[in-house]
């Protein structure tokens, strides 16, 4: 149809042109029957007109209907493409006979409607209109779809549908389209094997069959030399990889086949294929050794990820050849070769070989003096630290088994460093005072070691380009030295779980754009620090498990989102005041600015170690979305602040272990993103709000403790009422993770999971 059609305008240019006429071009004008079809498929179609930019603008009495939003027409006036997508269509796709009634339609996208919940059965007989070119059914979760027999000759190029409720298998008679392009199948929960006759395509350029339950073995694909991006991870895949799976692909940039149950020798053509840039091939079963491979100096690989098999033997040189590779996850077992300081003539700049399961490092070595990047961190290796090359500016050593103490002079090797951290390993000893020989440092991380004595004064005093200092988990004692310096660039400062004693640095109060203070468990005595008054970039405050005492100062931290002074000998009442200028607590997701949606200092990823419930929960990444606030166990008084509702963004809420009086506040009811409620051992009165019953995320802890919520005096419910109120209870526990609760009632007692009610007459 679409050939006779150009034909025609084929003919009539010539004959423009034998003439001698001059050829000119008109927009194409609408039909009356397109124009009626495109009516009637908007008055089939439920959405939500006040947010339609295309449908509701669809107007009668408006002529020109190729102009409409979402309508293209052929020069005849012929529809041609429907661009229906993210139009909040909740229904009437499945009876739509307009739909099916536009004969000429090479393109129908009606992508991105499951905001509205676009559901149904979407009609067969779609897929079988010859002149259809382009569908596209993408991210409409409910909408059911199965992919009928395709007739012989079909035009298809291009089938996007993931994300939506996919049923029945995917046909052989797909090879039938011989013209598609694009296969985008991810996330439709398709089951049984992938058509081994797809080998027969020649055009296909993007095959996406990720996060499906796929089985059998993967295709050849000898014959699709065009082919540029191959998904097929997540799935069940079986069986072994040859060369010619793959054999000819000179274009293929981009091939995932992680997360299936492919085994054996992984071969080395696969490697060799000098378009592709990213190989993800993790978590298989892969065995043996990867073999070197050819021309590893023109490969264009930039992410390679053989993680998460049972490969075995050492790292092949030719992937250190590869010179583009910039994210490598090899997760191989052994030592480090000594060659590998040998790679690029002697002369690497950068070496990472984080995330394996690296033992040792091969004898002799000798790390080359140009190096400016060795990154070891979450290996295996034992031993004494390695001196790191003088030239380093980044050396992260963390996460692996280094015992015995940090050489004295290691700080000579850092004076151009930036970053250097050895956390998390069994380090002992002295925090060595040549460290302070870095002339620039910026993240300085020996958390979770066991190294003892006092912090040098010097690291403190060297502090105007310092933004990260952790020495938190260590068996550090001896007082912080009060020497922070007019200028102090700390973003980051974490002391906690040592055995540090005296008083909160005073000079603290020079570090003006202090994020994250963590002084939590060790053995402080001070009062409130008023030195951090004026800290409005504070973030995190963690002064749990000290001794301070006295009334606590809040101050106008705006944007704080945690703070955590549980444990220690606070006194005075919660001021209203105190919590209105957290406004970081106040705000929802639109608040999260794009991209920096966590507290990252450079190349340091923040973490937080938080008492939950009496578990000790630890945040590696401190999004800014998380907020919480305990006060547990100390001896705040007075009311709980009605304000308290207004802390919107607030998911942790724990005022127990304190002498508060009066009742709950209904405001906490507001509290919609709240998952932990502790106000247990207090001295609270009165009824339990039923605005509770609204907090669907809560798991909350309300113990009956001497006159901590005295039920018996507070909740008069007649007997005749007393189901009724039991029902409200059986509401509260559909919807939420009881723990720890006790409610007086009534003289019957029963259980609901792990909670317990009594019935006590009034």
């Amino acid at each position: 149809m679409r050939t006779l059609h150009f034909l025609r305008l084929f003919l009539i240019l010539l004959f423009q042109i034998l003439s001698g006429n001059d050829i000119f071009f008109v927009s194409s004008k609408c039909l009356d029957d397109q124009k009626s079809l495109l009516l009637q498929l908007k008055d089939s179609l439920q959405y939500d007109s006040s947010l339609s930019t295309k449908l509701a603008r669809w107007n009668d009495n408006t002529s020109e209907c190729c102009n409409w939003d979402g309508v293209k027409c052929d020069l005849y006036g012929h529809v041609i493409a429907l661009e229906l997508d993210n139009e909040l269509i909740s229904s009437g796709v499945e009876n739509s006979s307009a739909l099916l009634s536009f004969e000429y339609l090479e393109k129908l996208n009606l992508a991105y409607n499951s905001s509205c919940n676009l559901h149904g059965a979407f009609p067969e007989t779609i897929f079988r209109v010859q002149s259809l070119e382009m569908l596209d059914l993408s991210n409409n979760k409910m909408l059911s779809v199965r992919i009928p027999n395709f007739p012989k000759n079909g035009s298809l190029r291009t089938i996007s549908l993931s994300n939506t409720k996919f049923s029945g298998l995917l046909p052989e008679s797909i090879s039938n389209l011989q013209n598609l392009s694009k296969l985008e199948l991810s996330n439709c929960n398709i089951s049984g094997p992938i058509p081994s006759t797809m080998e027969n395509f020649t055009n296909l350029v993007y095959l996406g069959f990720s996060l499906n339950n796929f089985t059998g073995s993967i295709p050849y694909f000898q014959r699709s030399k065009k082919l540029t991006y191959l998904d097929v991870s997540y799935n069940s895949l079986t069986g072994l990889l040859s060369p010619a799976h793959f054999e000819g692909l000179s274009e293929l940039v981009y091939m995932n086949l992680g997360n299936n149950l492919l085994n054996g020798i992984l071969p080395a053509y696969i490697f060799e294929l000098p378009s592709l840039q990213k190989l993800f091939l993790c978590s298989n079963e892969f065995v043996g050794q990867l073999n070197e491979f050819r021309n590893a100096s023109f490969s264009l690989l930039k992410i390679l990820d053989v993680s998460n098999n049972h490969l075995n033997g050492s790292i092949p040189k030719s992937i250190f050849g590869i010179e583009r590779l910039k994210d490598l996850r090899p997760l191989i077992h052994g030592p480090i070769p000594n060659w590998i300081w040998e790679i690029g003539y002697g002369f690497p700049s950068q070496l990472n070989l984080s995330c394996n399961l690296l033992e040792y490092m091969k004898q002799p070595y000798n790390i080359p003096d140009n190096l400016t990047m060795l990154d070891l961190h979450s290996n295996r290796l034992k031993g004494d630290l390695p001196m790191p090359p003088s030239s380093s500016f980044y050396v992260d050593y963390s996460s692996n088994s280094f015992s015995n103490s940090i050489p004295l002079d290691i700080g000579d090797s850092l004076v151009n460093a930036r970053v250097f951290s050895v956390g998390n390993n069994s380090l002992t000893g002295r925090i060595p005072e040549s460290i302070c020989n870095a002339l620039f440092p910026q993240v300085l991380t020996f958390s979770q070691n066991a190294l003892s004595g006092t912090i040098p004064m010097c690291l403190l005093e060297n502090s105007a380009t310092l933004g990260v200092l952790d020495l938190g988990n260590n068996r550090l004692k001896g007082v912080i030295p009060d020497s922070f310096p007019i200028g102090c660039a700390l973003r980051s400062l974490h002391l906690n779980e040592n055995t540090l004693q005296g008083k909160l640095p005073r000079s603290l109060v020079n570090c003006d754009f202090l994020e994250v203070l963590n002084v939590g468990n060790n053995k402080l005595f001070d009062s409130s620090p008023f030195m951090l008054k004026n800290s409005s970039r504070l973030r995190v405050l963690v002064l749990r498990s000290n001794g301070f005492y006295g009334n606590f100062q809040c101050h106008s931290w705006q944007n704080l989102q945690i703070i955590d002074i549980a444990s220690n000998n606070f006194t005075g009442e919660l001021i209203a005041e105190c919590l209105w200028n957290w406004k970081g607590m106040m705000v929802g997701d639109d608040y999260i600015d794009s991209g920096i949606n966590r507290i990252h200092f450079g190349y340091c990823q923040e973490t937080v170690t938080l008492t939950i419930k009496g578990m000790e929960m630890k945040l590696v990444k401190i999004f800014r979305a998380y907020t919480s606030i305990d006060f547990s166990s100390n001896k705040f008084h007075g009311v709980i602040p009605d304000i308290v509702g207004n802390l919107s963004a607030l998911y942790v809420l724990n005022l127990s272990h304190n002498a508060l009086e009066g009742q709950i506040p209904k405001s906490i009811g507001k509290l919609k993103m709240l998952e932990s409620l502790d106000l247990s051992w207090n001295k609270l009165s009165g009824e339990i709000p039923a605005e509770l019953a609204y907090l669907t995320f809560l798991s909350y802890c309300l113990e009956k403790s001497h006159r901590v919520i005295s039920f018996k005096h507070s909740l008069q419910i007649p007997l005749k009422e007393t189901k009724a109120y039991v029902d409200y209870l059986l509401k509260i526990a559909e919807t939420m993770t009881l723990s720890c609760r006790q409610l007086s009632l009534y003289q019957t007692q029963m259980m609901i999971g792990s909670s317990f009610f009594w019935l006590q007459d009034t």
